[in-house]
């Protein structure tokens, strides 16, 4: 798995124009991991598990529940960008961890297909808004600390692109 974290922070270092590929690779091997976790060390989401199914539904309109996922999404969006533009691998650390909180609750779930198909289109998003993040936030440590040359555009736009798809996977 660190491996899998390794060649693909050295291919986006190498080639970003692949970003699509790289995420599905790392969400494909991240849920892999969860998995092999799971079986391995059945204990090891049960506190967040526990979180999960002690948690309530809103009863609020839908605006105030998209305000507050919105609101929720947005914190950890600026969260993975920040640690990705000081630390480099920090946001794609976030990534991971979020998507190993998102697999645990699929494949623990009673049914864990159609858990999958229901959460799959606003997790998808949601953590792709979050790579984007952590990819704008590493270019932007690349040129403070490597002092490689980026294009303050191509960052403006990627991180208001992960802003809008952020806000996507709110609706759904």
């Amino acid at each position: 798995f660190l491996l899998s974290i390794i060649a693909s922070l050295i291919f986006f270092y190498k080639n970003e124009n692949s970003l699509i590929q790289i995420f599905l690779f790392l969400f494909l091997s991240t849920f892999l991991l969860a998995s092999i976790l799971n079986n391995l060390f059945p204990k090891f989401f049960s506190s967040v598990l526990e979180e999960v199914k002690s948690s309530k539904p809103l009863n609020y309109s839908f605006f105030e529940i998209l305000k507050t996922i919105f609101t929720h999404n947005f914190t950890l969006y600026l969260q993975a960008f920040l640690l990705s533009s000081l630390t480099f691998i920090g946001g794609f650390l976030f990534f991971f961890w979020n998507t190993l909180l998102f697999s645990a609750i699929v494949i623990n779930s009673q049914y864990p297909f159609f858990t999958f198909i229901i959460l799959a289109p606003h997790g998808i998003l949601e953590f792709f808004s979050f790579y984007l993040a952590s990819i704008s936030g590493t270019k932007i440590f690349k040129n403070l600390i490597l002092k490689e040359e980026i294009s303050k555009e191509e960052i403006l736009k990627m991180f208001l692109l992960g802003i809008l798809i952020l806000f996507i996977a709110a609706l759904i």
